[in-house]
């Protein structure tokens, strides 16, 4: 009983150092950020004389916070519907249909997601470029949609197969559309994977897409991360 407990303890103990191993950089960044420049460069481990917030609203003016926020809203929220809604009336068309070419399509789709986007970043922007369709939203949501799609088709069409067809049947025998049922049936008994594709790290992939930034930056220029509409 003894040992037990002491070992207990000893768990604890040793996760509560790494916990505050794993935290201690994050801490440190946070503090920083409330010290001025000269204050960061002689001690940055050491507490700030005083909470400055002035770093903040420095960043936040020159950043151009609020239109990048703005933007990374609009693209997220409406980039997710997009994505969710087409690929999982995508899935259900390859599971629910034996055409002999939804095999061969789901398999591209598949197989599309081997690609690195390191591989397609650099041609998208390029291409993307003479034709005039970068620093926009419309090209992100575009570019979001395209890379989205794949990985949610594959999740949408695990969860769709594991449907019975029963339920469609019966709501056909009802009187229900085919659309009808997909909507009112189908997609709320695949919410696990509404939930898993709005969740997908596409998200981030695809925000740091550089089309967000001008095509022909003055030489030397830094780029922004934050692009402007």
């Amino acid at each position: 009983m003894k040992s037990s407990r002491t070992s207990r303890i000893a768990g604890i103990t040793g996760l509560s150092l790494l916990l505050i191993i794993f935290l201690s950089p994050f801490l440190i960044t946070i503090l920083n950020t409330f010290k001025s420049t000269q204050e960061f460069v002689e001690n940055p481990f050491s507490m700030p004389t005083e909470f400055n917030f002035d770093n903040y609203f420095k960043a936040i003016d020159e950043m151009n916070f609020s239109t990048a926020f703005l933007n990374s809203l609009i693209i997220t929220v409406v980039g997710v519907v997009l994505v969710v809604v087409f690929a999982s009336m995508t899935a259900y068309l390859f599971a629910r249909l034996p055409w002999k070419i939804n095999k061969v399509l789901f398999f591209i789709m598949t197989a599309s997601m081997a690609i690195p986007f390191q591989v397609v970043m650099i041609p998208l922007v390029t291409i993307y470029g003479t034709i005039g369709f970068l620093d926009s939203r419309e090209s992100l949501l575009f570019m979001y949609l395209g890379f989205g799609v794949p990985l949610a088709i594959f999740t949408f069409h695990g969860f769709i197969k594991g449907i019975p067809v029963a339920l469609e049947e019966a709501a056909s025998i009802d009187g229900s559309s085919r659309l009808r049922t997909f909507f009112q049936i189908i997609l709320p008994a695949a919410q696990a994977g509404c939930l898993d594709c709005g969740g997908s790290r596409r998200a981030v992939d695809v925000e740091r897409l550089p089309a967000a930034e001008p095509c022909h930056p003055v030489a030397g220029a830094s780029h922004s991360s934050a692009f402007n509409v």
